[in-house]
């Protein structure tokens, strides 16, 4: 017997590999054609499974198959309603898509794990781009009381201030963002605005500066996020994690990773690349 969101399942092996979606790989490099292969025959050896299903789903995910991820990710859940990663991967999915189901699959999520502090920026970020401002600023509080140092979670209380013409609050906000995080350069981005609208055109310019030198999106850490990071094995997902190290001084790391990009992609920058990283 399964159970979630308090309604409950009976399913047969044959029931659920009725629901197992089989991805369209023509074009897919040949390494991820194998592996998506191969864990979809696992599910089918042991339908029953719920990380069967989840590695399955976290694959089809990081390799862009989004919505045969969600069919996958919904089945680990009922398999095991109470692991977290389920209904948090598929709230982030349905966020990405600005679909309102996320709002379901976070707070779900937030039963089973409530102190993490991702969860809530992600939740409060999906809610803000809802238009609801004040369950987002709960969310982005929640994610503070949880880790203080949380910079997303800052830049989105930031938000919602300039959004409401509190323009001193933003600022305040914003330099919390940017402290524990001077690399945040969506905070830099807003930040030159707020100086606009308190007649500094100076500081304006310099946050704009700085803006420019830096990722037009910051990726906050997410641990539990970055399990899918992992399995992907393109050699576009080679190159950025090889980048990421690289940026994070964990060159030994960056080195295998543009190793790996070269094996499948032989080009001028990952030569480049693994030269900086040696």
């Amino acid at each position: 017997m399964l159970v979630l969101f308090g309604r409950n399942f009976l399913h047969s092996n044959s029931d659920l590999l009725e629901l197992l979606p089989e991805p369209d790989l023509t074009g897919i490099e040949i390494q991820v054609v194998e592996k998506i292969r191969t864990l979809r025959q696992e599910v089918v050896n042991n339908p029953g499974s719920h990380d069967n299903w989840g590695k399955y789903a976290m694959n089809l995910d990081v390799h862009d198959f989004k919505q045969e991820a969600i069919i996958c990710y919904k089945q680990a859940a009922e398999l095991s309603p109470s692991e977290f990663r389920w209904p948090y991967f598929t709230g982030i999915i349905y966020s990405e898509m600005g679909a309102s189901e996320a709002f379901t699959w976070f707070e779900h999520s937030s039963k089973i794990k409530p102190e993490y502090a991702p969860l809530h920026v992600l939740h409060g970020r999906a809610l803000y781009d809802a238009g609801l401002e004040e369950p987002a600023m709960n969310a982005y509080l929640r994610a503070i009381n949880i880790d203080s140092t949380a910079s997303h979670a800052y830049l989105g209380i930031a938000k919602i201030y300039f959004y409401q013409m509190d323009i001193e609050s933003s600022r305040f906000h914003l330099e919390k963002a940017l402290k524990f995080n001077p690399q945040n350069g969506e905070a830099y981005a807003l930040l030159a605005q707020v100086y606009r609208r308190l007649g500094d055109p100076e500081k304006a310019e310099k946050a704009l500066q700085l803006k420019d030198r830096l990722p037009k999106v910051t990726p906050f850490p997410d641990p539990v996020y970055g399990e899918i990071v992992k399995e992907g094995i393109s050699a576009a997902w080679y190159q950025e994690r090889g980048q990421s190290y690289m940026k994070k001084g964990l060159y030994e790391d960056a080195i295998q990773e543009f190793q790996s990009v070269l094996k499948l992609r032989p080009d001028a920058e990952d030569h480049n690349n693994l030269g900086l990283s040696f």
